[in-house]
């Protein structure tokens, strides 16, 4: 029988529409995942992944370019969020500028650094709603604290400055 391990699950990736992010799509979807939404900026990229992985499951493209501070805000805020009721997030979102350390730019450093931002409130947006499911909320170290109706979850990520 098929590893089953994310039957029921729903899965978030950014920058799912190639490489790593859409081979980690069909793996979830192959192994149950209930949806995958695929994020990616490159509208054309984006429909070739959801025709090829839509054979392995549901999926749901998002066209959002997250390093753009109006587009991500306007996603994030939209009423019925497909993002609040995601499971499992992935980020394969990245920047590759092959050129020698020495001869990268502010505007090549901007790049990296929007990338980031963008992906800090995406992950902040999917733990506040992993939270609220889970009737608690998240602290500072990202371990979630639970409210005494609910019972306990596991959230699993940790950080070195606050493992116990």
């Amino acid at each position: 029988m098929e590893n089953q391990d994310f039957v029921g699950k729903s899965a978030l990736i950014v920058g799912g529409t190639s490489g790593i992010g859409k081979a980690v799509a069909r793996l979830l979807l192959e192994r149950g995942a209930a949806s995958v939404i695929v994020a990616g900026r490159n509208v054309e990229k984006l429909h070739a992944a959801e025709s090829e992985l839509s054979a392995f499951g549901r999926v749901i493209g998002r066209e959002v370019d997250i390093t753009d501070q109006t587009e991500l805000a306007r996603v994030l805020g939209e009423s019925g969020n497909q993002f609040d009721g995601v499971d499992l997030l992935v980020n394969a979102a990245g920047v590759f500028l092959p050129k020698p350390f020495l001869e990268h730019t502010m505007e090549d450093y901007d790049r990296y650094l929007e990338l980031n931002r963008g992906i800090f409130f995406i992950t902040q947006t999917v733990a506040r709603g992993m939270a609220g499911r889970a009737g608690g909320s998240i602290d500072r170290c990202g371990r979630g604290r639970r409210s005494r109706q609910h019972p306990p979850r596991r959230i699993r990520w940790q950080r070195r400055d606050c493992m116990l």
